[in-house]
């Protein structure tokens, strides 16, 4: 059964519930600007017991397939920003052609 993808303003972290090892909320980024660097979505994952930031972009392959790219980072909730933001990565779907 497919979940309803939910969107929550850029900084809101607050979830219907707390994250569990290994899972990840993720929210359309509804303050991206045109042109801007930003994420197009944004979120939480849960990785041995430490929360961190995810940031993912929508990208399109030279075959014209779209997909998704991104990053997980340290995070500071109490600071609200980033720790480290390491490269972008590319996370394979269906049509991602590797």
């Amino acid at each position: 059964m497919a979940q309803q993808m939910t969107q929550a303003p850029q900084g809101q972290t607050d979830s219907p519930y707390e994250l569990k090892e290994g899972q990840i909320n993720v929210f359309k980024n509804t303050r991206k600007e045109e042109g801007s660097k930003q994420p197009d979505y944004w979120g939480k994952v849960m990785v041995n017991g430490v929360e961190k930031r995810v940031s993912l972009w929508l990208n399109k392959s030279a075959s014209g397939n779209t997909y998704m790219g991104g990053q997980i980072s340290d995070y500071d909730p109490e600071a609200g920003k980033e720790v480290s933001a390491p490269e972008q990565t590319a996370i394979p779907t269906e049509d991602t052609p590797f």
